[in-house]
């Protein structure tokens, strides 16, 4: 799934294969959810700092939306910022380890 996120910023997103497949998945069911989780990534690019850390983590963030969450790092050392969206999920769920 393709998601363009632009506009004047210097961040650039990537999405997890495993939140692509999420959200792929949650389009088929649920499209205001969908609508959510794509406004909630929207905010992110818009204001990256703007999130808590997750308890026990330097560098991994969660914005909460309802009842998703959505868990991103900020990477500066490339070329151009990068937003790393690694995972989407319902609370229940996002924090889980396998």
């Amino acid at each position: 799934m393709l998601i363009i996120l632009k506009k004047d910023t210097n961040y650039t997103i990537r999405l997890h294969p495993q939140v692509d497949r999420f959200l792929n998945r949650i389009s088929k069911k649920d499209k205001k959810t969908l609508e959510i989780i794509l406004k909630a990534i929207k905010e992110i690019r818009d204001n990256p700092h703007g999130c808590e850390l997750i308890q026990g983590s330097l560098e991994t963030r969660k914005k909460r939306k309802g009842n998703y969450r959505i868990l991103y790092r900020i990477n500066k050392s490339t070329q151009q910022p990068l937003i790393e969206i690694a995972k989407v999920n319902h609370r229940e769920k996002v924090y889980k380890k396998k």
